[in-house]
């Protein structure tokens, strides 16, 4: 008899770099998709001071462009009516903006918030070794800089290398252990290129401590017990999140598969009835209908039904 395939995607969803909080309860052996997403430009005093430097010099011709009265500034003043501008055109036009903050660097090769936002807008333009080469910049000046060791575990993460995001958002949680958007992406990691369940979970309980009765964490946490081949504690996490939520398919048919596996066929039975009671399931689940339809099946021929 051919072996049932149950639906085991990769955990890696297909599109990973969406900017994204965490999914709702993902198909059987999914954790949570990672955050990935780049923290926004800065807004500084710079930016207030070259606001007011600029008002005073473009008051009396609006219409000049930032090129023509830049001639009338001291090299202060022109680094930050650049990155003014930089800032200023970052949401309508990022290479305009990548334009003006590159220039606003030959003026102030040492100002950490330029190469940050330059690497922000390379990796935002799918320059990613543009983008990691600026975020470098930044950790040669400020080695524990949390956004940049974020966005490089991220870049790296989305490049597939593996082993280099888990060791830059490691350096994040070292400093920060309960830095919740670090502490996803990293278990992300663990159970996509290590199969370190027991790391991930580690992870998973760190983030269950910063954000109470999470049913993504809860979940994550049962799977890891499952995967790691602990099954009574990964059951008793799974019939914790159905007590609280009695229509979550993914738990009820991952609970379902422990119990058959297990022999409880009488629980199995129960449970994978609610399961396909629950209507609207996404199409991503197919495999595991037709996994607990074949189940259902059997039982009935069994007598149990």
């Amino acid at each position: 008899m051919e072996k049932d395939k149950l639906n085991k995607n990769n955990p890696l969803n297909s599109n990973p770099v969406a900017k994204s909080t965490l999914n709702s309860f993902n198909d059987k052996t999914n954790s949570s998709k990672p955050i990935l997403q780049k923290n926004n430009l800065f807004n500084n005093s710079v930016k207030k001071t070259a606001l007011s430097s600029l008002s005073k010099k473009s008051n009396n011709d609006k219409s000049q462009k930032p090129q023509e009265y830049q001639l009338n500034l001291s090299d202060r003043e022109r680094f930050e009516a650049l990155y003014v501008y930089g800032i200023r055109f970052y949401k309508s036009d990022r290479k305009k903006a990548l334009a003006y903050l590159l220039e606003s660097l030959k003026l102030n090769t040492e100002y950490i918030d330029a190469y940050y936002n330059i690497a922000v807008i390379y990796g935002e333009l799918g320059e990613i070794d543009n983008a990691i080469k600026y975020y470098k910049e930044v950790l040669n000046r400020n080695p524990v800089h949390r956004n940049t060791l974020f966005n490089l575990g991220n870049e790296h993460l989305y490049l597939g290398n593996y082993e280099l995001s888990i060791e830059y958002y490691e350096r994040v949680c070292n400093s920060e252990s309960e830095d919740y958007e670090c502490l996803i992406n990293l278990a992300f990691a663990y159970i996509y290129h290590k199969k370190d369940y027991s790391k991930a979970l580690e992870c998973y309980q760190k983030l269950n401590n910063v954000k109470q009765i999470d049913p993504e964490i809860s979940y994550n946490i049962a799977l890891c017990y499952e995967l790691s081949g602990e099954e009574d504690k990964a059951t008793s996490a799974y019939e914790k999140i159905i007590l609280q939520y009695p229509e979550n398919y993914q738990s009820l048919f991952n609970l379902g598969s422990i119990y058959n596996k297990t022999l409880r066929k009488h629980k199995a039975v129960k449970i994978f009835q609610r399961y396909l009671d629950i209507p609207d399931k996404p199409l991503s689940q197919y495999n595991n209908v037709q996994y607990a339809i074949r189940r259902m099946k059997e039982y009935k021929e069994e007598g149990l039904i």
